[in-house]
Formats: structure tokens, C-alpha cells, sequence
């Protein structure tokens, strides 16, 4: 069920919705793959709910999910944003990541209760230059690098691409 409801939104949001619907489409298919590989690691230790797939409003990039450490049961909600406009390269390390102008990234984090903790939430503003998406599973995918260039180059945006390990 959880997996139908992450198809739909995947697919109502790449399918034009918002201003780069290209640039969307390419992040939301990483991101189902991504989804679909993290499911079946038998030592992922993390499991990651989906709000919504990649959005574009008013040129801001946006993703929001729910990291939960499947251990200790804590979880952190993540909102991040970016202008289009502050994004120079994509590059990949361990996870693919947007690389921006300083501070252009905006990261919510807001800490829930732990299953072992009293503690009320507590939420926290983060701005850097790093916008990862959390598209890590998957290897020899460079051809998402060249297919998210040519789709800011088809919006009038020019990104490098420095390096790219698998």
C-alpha cells in the first residue's frame, strides 16, 4: 500500500506538475529506484517515508520526508529547498548531490520523540552549500547526472558536473 501511494505521488509530480517537470521527472525516477532498493538492503538501518516526490514552486526545488532509525525507533522529519537559479553542479560521492552558492540550501530538521525519550521535538534551520538528495542505492547511474545537465540546460541553467563515484 505504502508503495502505491509513493508511485502516485512520484507520478503526479513528474508529469509536468510545477515549472521544471523534466528536472523533477529525472529526480522522482532516481527516487523511486531509490526507494525500491532501500526496501529490499537487509542492512539498512534507516527507513525513509516519502511526503511528497521532487516539487518545483516558484523556482524552489523542494523535497520533505521522514528519516526513522529502525533501532532506536527516533525519527526526523527533513524539509529542504533550493533556488534553481544557486544550483552550479550535480556530483556524486556516496549520495548524489546538488552543488549550490553558499548557504542557498535550506534544511529543516524537526527531531520527534524517541521511543526511549521524554523529550518534546525540538526543530532546527540549517542553511549550506550541500543539497543531497538522498539518491544513494543505485551505482553506474551517471546518465541521471547528464539527463538532470540537460534539463537545466533546457530551463536556461548551465550545471558542471566535477566528479561522479560510484
Amino acid at each position: 500500500m505504502r508503495l502505491v501511494k509513493v508511485i502516485i505521488i512520484i507520478v503526479f509530480y513528474s508529469v509536468g506538475y510545477g515549472q521544471k517537470p523534466k528536472i523533477t521527472e529525472a529526480l522522482n525516477s532516481a527516487l523511486y529506484i531509490e526507494n525500491r532498493m532501500q526496501r529490499f538492503n537487509p542492512t539498512n538501518n534507516y527507513k525513509i517515508s516519502w511526503h511528497q516526490g521532487y516539487k518545483v514552486k516558484d523556482s524552489l526545488l523542494y523535497i520533505h520526508f521522514t528519516k526513522t532509525d529502525t533501532l532506536s525507533k527516533c525519527s526526523c522529519t527533513v524539509y529542504k529547498t533550493v533556488n534553481f537559479n544557486k544550483i552550479n553542479a550535480v556530483a556524486k560521492d556516496i549520495n548524489v548531490v546538488f552543488l549550490t552558492r553558499p548557504n542557498a540550501v535550506k534544511e529543516i530538521l524537526t527531531y520527534n520523540k524517541c521511543a526511549a525519550d521524554t523529550a518534546t521535538p525540538r526543530t532546527e534551520t540549517h542553511y549550506s552549500d550541500l543539497f543531497f538528495t538522498e539518491i544513494k542505492a543505485q551505482k553506474n547511474n551517471k546518465d541521471l547526472a547528464v539527463r538532470l545537465q540537460q534539463a537545466f540546460a533546457e530551463n536556461g541553467l548551465q550545471i558542471n558536473i566535477p566528479y561522479w563515484y560510484d
